[in-house]
């Protein structure tokens, strides 16, 4: 909650009571305030919710703008959000405020604006808020100038007021939920009553709020009415501390803003402008979520043509990359081809908002997204009652009542295949159509959840009542509050000023005349040392494993289990297998006395602690045909640096330490504002980026290994070691979870040929291509980053790759950049037996290697740069060494 700031609610004002009576839980005029208060202190309340907030926000500052700046939404009125609303003329009416948050809220208040605003109704004067761009933009399309349109502020409780003092609300109503601790203190300070219509707790919200049932208790009793969608929605409500009898089942107004049409204004020339063929078939698949548009591709028929619709618009272009051929509407904005254009083929894109109902209209079948995957479906009502056969996935619980009642009656088809569902109703007409009138029966009957809600709003508004209640003057806690919060401010804006800002010598690169150097086969990405429950410290299995890294888009992952024991009872050595399209790979850490650990691969054998010397360790692992890697080359624990100085029998060097980089970071004079940002990142989905945020500040650390100091008889290789250990599981969930360092550190390394799918024959390869050095290390971007290539090179060719060595000679240089581009604001670092050389701006590198040595290569991105002052300048690719000789 406080993490989010919150899109939230309004401002308060000499507030405007208006209520009726005991039925609904209102004050009449003579009754004082409503009888929802609670007793305590609303101001102390307020004060405890903004420290709150303002926390939340400092701490996850550079999460929230990085995710401003990635979706495009820091493009919008931040003088409304902030509170600054221009006031509404004085009206003699009652001000009602209605309020959504997006375009599926706004859209379902066209028919209740409809009957308050007719002649027949009392007069009252309704005012429409949203929170989010595209719902703004869609209150401004429907309403115009006919009714005051106002952004609605964050939830701090001085933007509510300044909101209020603007609106000067009679009345507030929320369209489903969206209610907030400030939003309500206010309301309730100004005895203004607020109710919630068309109202909806979803379960996965449900499970939210109990958890802060404490916090959140006061918030729901100061609710004046609910007129809740289904009964067991206002049981929710209930649960939460609404009062039963100011509780209505209304039903969904959705049924009533259906439209029951045959033709949609618009649909024929969006058919002609994307050159859709009439012809043939078309689905249309509306809403979609991450992950859907994979499923829709991958199962589409030969011969349909397919539409896709994302639900967010910072989607557009992520789903463009999915199906590089679409025909994409946003090119064809005035409704042409374009010239010499061929007919267009069988994907489309429809990357605009508010044409997904003229879209429908033109479907043969309607799959309705965001239910294929866990997000909780969306609105199948729109289609249908244009009298489209509708698909949706069995993942709709925000719409379980809508679709059980389309269900019964079979007027929806619930599938977890949609093409082959699709494709069997393309080849029956009948079934089709007989879809559609059952779908649009339903929705006849479903009529006049509208007009139950404008009564409930009537009756909210049936009296009026001023109260002036004048919260405290700041007194010594005011004071002292203030001076935390700038302290507070200061020190989070310096925290995130350390890492946005870095001064780096920085040349421009040579201009580069050779080609990069080439793989031999396929570059395979993945992990190394991840820990499961046989673990004596973590609880994951393997399949939970294989399952995030399937989500995080990898191809391997090596399990590195150190079971407390010699060996466990029933233990058994883990077979390569492939898991969600993932190669799991089993293997050991393994500790010498004398050497240190090394994870080693391919040892059926599970040892914590090798008891012989370190020769006879060295001769298991030859034993064994091992292949192994340090593992905590540096770590902060004496018992796990790899302390011999000799590396025979061990293959590779471990580069990169999740949990080392953030015991590094976390003992320092920022150890606040780096853990916070972590923890506040995680639970908001991003913990990728917290991750890669931590790893920004500084780049010497010995979470950096000395693979480019040591060399030895074996290659080096670099490999991301992770040491994931999840200790708590809640349901499905895993806490911390393997995902975000699975997006965050990703080994990639080349192997010859293809991937075979054969478990063991992949495994060898991997294997071997890990032996033979031709690897590198990227933090996050691991699609782009598969394409990077490094070696040294000559007139004549290639010299050395990654992990091998060449000799000296005239003209060699070092090469390096990402194959086929892609990548743009790139910073080169290069080092020379483990020191720094220089540092090199440019898309890609070529340099003159000036004598014998270890030479490795480091790539960063950076936003943008003053000269040699860069903005947001990020560690991305640690490449394995080449040595000179």
């Amino acid at each position: 909650m406080c993490a989010a700031i919150a899109y939230a609610s309004g401002r308060s004002q000499g507030a405007i009571y208006i209520g009726r009576g005991a039925d609904l839980g209102l004050p009449n005029r003579q009754q004082g305030p409503p009888a929802s208060m609670e007793p305590g202190d609303p101001e102390r309340m307020k004060r405890r919710y903004d420290l709150l907030y303002a926390l939340g926000t400092l701490v996850s500052s550079p999460i929230l703008l990085l995710g401003l700046l990635r979706t495009g939404k820091w493009r919008t009125d931040w003088r409304g959000r902030f509170g600054r609303t221009e006031p509404l003329p004085e009206d003699p009416r009652s001000t009602l405020l209605i309020h959504g948050v997006s375009v599926g809220e706004i859209n379902a208040t066209r028919e209740l604006v409809a009957r308050l605003i007719s002649p027949e109704s009392p007069p009252v004067r309704v005012v429409i808020s949203a929170t989010t761009n595209t719902g703004f933009a869609r209150a401004q399309e429907l309403y115009g100038e006919s009714i005051p349109v106002v952004r609605f502020p964050f939830d701090f409780s001085w933007m509510v007021t300044r909101f209020f003092d603007a609106v000067r609300p009679d009345a507030v109503a929320l369209m489903e939920l969206e209610v907030w601790p400030n939003l309500a203190q206010v309301c309730r300070i100004r005895g203004i009553p607020l109710g919630v219509i068309n109202g909806r707790l979803s379960e996965a919200s449900f499970k939210h709020y109990r958890w802060a049932r404490p916090v959140v208790r006061s918030m729901f009793r100061a609710l004046s009415i609910v007129g809740a969608q289904t009964e067991e929605y206002a049981g929710r409500f209930q649960a939460l501390g609404t009062p039963r009898d100011r509780l209505t089942v209304t039903d969904t107004m959705k049924w009533d803003t259906a439209r029951l049409a045959d033709e949609v204004e618009g649909a024929e020339a969006l058919r002609l402008a994307m050159g859709i063929d009439p012809g043939r078939p078309l689905v249309v698949a509306g809403s979609t979520g991450p992950g859907e548009e994979e499923i829709l591709l991958a199962g589409k028929p030969e011969g349909v043509q397919l539409m896709l619709v994302p639900r967010k618009p910072e989607r557009f272009d992520e789903v463009g990359r999915l199906a590089p051929g679409a025909v994409r509407r946003s090119q064809r904005p005035d409704g042409s081809r374009g010239e010499g254009d061929p007919d267009a083929g069988e994907i489309f894109l429809l990357d605009t908002m508010g044409e997904l109902t003229k879209a429908f209209a033109l479907a043969d079948v309607a799959i309705v997204g965001r239910s294929f995957v866990p997000l909780g479906g969306s609105d199948p009502i729109e289609a249908i009652a244009l009298g489209k056969a509708t698909i949706i996935g069995p993942h709709h619980d925000n719409f379980q009542d809508v679709v059980s009642a389309f269900a019964e009656e079979g007027g929806i088809r619930i599938t977890s295949r949609p093409m082959e569902d699709a494709q069997a109703l393309l080849n029956d007409d009948e079934a089709r159509e007989r879809m559609g009138e059952a779908g649009r029966g339903v929705i006849r009957r479903r009529k006049g959840a509208t007009e139950r809600n404008v009564r409930l709003l009537h009756t909210l508004l049936e009296g009026r009542m001023r109260t002036s209640v004048r919260g405290r003057g700041p007194g010594g806690w005011g004071r002292a509050r203030r001076w935390l919060f700038r302290a507070l401010l200061v020190y989070f804006l310096a925290g995130y000023l350390t890492t946005a800002f870095r001064w780096v010598p920085a040349e421009a690169g040579d201009p580069t005349r050779r080609p990069l150097p080439s793989t031999a086969g396929e570059v395979l990405s993945g992990v190394f040392s991840v820990h499961t429950d046989r673990s004596h410290d973590a609880l994951g299995t393997r399949e939970d494993v294989a399952a995030a890294a399937s989500r995080a888009g990898l191809d391997f992952v090596v399990i590195g289990d150190h079971p407390p024991d010699d060996r466990k009872p029933g233990w058994e050595f883990w077979e390569p297998v492939i898991l969600d399209g993932v190669l799991v790979e089993g293997g050991q850490e393994l500790r010498s006395p004398e050497a240190g650990k090394v994870l080693a691969v391919g040892v059926d054998t599970t040892y914590k602690q090798w008891q012989g010397d370190y020769d006879s360790f060295a001769r298991m692992l030859i034993r064994e045909g091992a292949t192994s890697f340090v593992v905590h080359g540096r770590g902060p624990r004496g018992s796990e640096r790899w302390v011999n100085p000799t590396v025979e029998a061990v293959d590779g060097w471990e580069v990169l330490d999740i949990s080392e980089f953030a015991r590094h970071r976390l003992r320092g004079f920022w150890a606040l504002y780096h853990g916070l940002t972590l923890v506040v990142g995680t639970p908001l989905g991003l913990g990728d980026e917290a991750l890669r945020h931590l790893m920004r500040e500084g780049f010497d650390t010995p979470t950096v290994a000395a693979y480019d100091s040591v060399r030895a008889q074996g290659r080096l290789t670099a490999t991301a070691g992770l040491n994931v250990h999840p200790k708590i599981r809640i349901g499905p969930f895993l806490l911390p979870s393997y995902r975000p360092p699975f997006r965050t550190l990703i080994t990639h390394i080349s192997v010859h040929g293809a991937y075979s799918p054969d478990p063991h024959r992949a495994s060898y390869a991997l294997m071997d291509g890990a032996r033979e050095g031709n690897a590198f290390v990227s933090v996050g971007g691991g699609e782009v980053a598969k394409r990077f290539r490094m070696g040294a090179v000559t007139d004549g060719g290639v010299a050395a790759t990654m992990g091998s060595w060449s000799p000296l000679a005239p003209g060699l240089r070092l090469r390096a950049g990402i194959q086929g581009g892609g990548q743009g604001r790139l910073l080169y670092r290069i080092l020379r037996d483990g020191r720094e050389v220089g540092w090199f701006r440019g898309p890609e590198l070529e340099w003159p290697a000036p004598g014998p040595g270890v030479y490795r290569v480091e790539v960063y991105i950076y936003s943008a740069r003053v000269g040699n002052l860069f903005l947001r300048l990020k560690p991305w690719i640690f490449a394995n060494p080449v040595e000179v000789i």
